[in-house]
């Protein structure tokens, strides 16, 4: 995961706390497909793109 300029990275069955408001990238290193559940204090929740695109709704892909 990238979060405020630096890397930081987590495994399976792990909880990650992003602060509010702060851009980050979550990247799939493993050789298994990435399932992940969020959680968020509001909506909605902008998504965007690397190259700055919005990700409509749902969210898979």
């Amino acid at each position: 995961m990238h979060i405020d300029g630096k890397v930081h990275c987590f495994g399976p069955d792990q909880t990650i706390v992003l602060p509010a408001g702060v851009p980050h990238q979550i990247f799939n290193t493993g050789d298994q497909p990435l399932e992940t559940t969020a959680v968020f204090a509001a909506t909605p929740v902008p998504v965007a793109l690397p190259d700055g695109s919005a990700l409509e709704l749902p969210w898979r892909t």
